[in-house]
């Protein structure tokens, strides 16, 4: 981005980063991205792949689907990349995953990254699965016999992002 260093930490845009495999997590990061807009807030959705820098942002929120336990390779390099850079904004965690264990179990799904930020906030989404979800881990013979499962809730993922913006949106920027 040109001219980046000009811009006061209030008038930056949030981040919105993302990791994904069959487009489930993008849907939620653009949902989460639109409703930080209603805020009046700039934002940015873009592929954990494709930040190349925290700085030209005032928080940051990573989102990442659960594939056998843990987060995307794409998302757990983000973070250990930027994790200098994300000590200064405020950063946000979700993840997404067909089932939603119990709280101990599911809490570990961000292990992978949580150690290296300080999240103001985390939200866990059921996610979406379908057949080609299904192909890696089944017999590709049999994936074509599940049936495909969407159990996101547009609501609840809005409010989540609602409830996050306060934490994320400060007058100066700061943390």
């Amino acid at each position: 981005m040109t001219g980046d260093t000009a811009r006061s930490p209030a008038s930056a845009p949030i981040l919105v980063a993302f990791a994904t495999r069959f487009g489930s997590t993008q849907e939620i990061a653009e949902a989460v991205g639109a409703t930080l807009r209603e805020r009046g807030t700039a934002v940015e959705v873009r592929r954990a792949q494709d930040v190349a820098a925290i700085a030209p942002y005032r928080a940051v929120v990573v989102g990442s689907p659960v594939h056998r336990g843990h987060l995307l390779p794409e998302v757990v390099e983000l973070v250990t990349r930027h994790r200098a850079e994300l000590e200064r904004v405020p950063v946000a965690l979700f993840c997404c995953h067909i089932s939603q264990p119990p709280q101990p179990e599911r809490d570990r799904y961000l292990d992978d990254i949580r150690g290296l930020v300080h999240p103001v906030a985390e939200g866990f989404f059921p996610g979406r699965f379908d057949r080609r979800g299904a192909a890696l881990l089944i017999p590709k013979v049999l994936s074509w016999l599940v049936p495909p499962i969407d159990r996101r809730n547009w609501s609840k993922i809005r409010e989540w992002a609602r409830d996050v913006a306060p934490l994320l949106i400060t007058e100066d920027g700061s943390r």
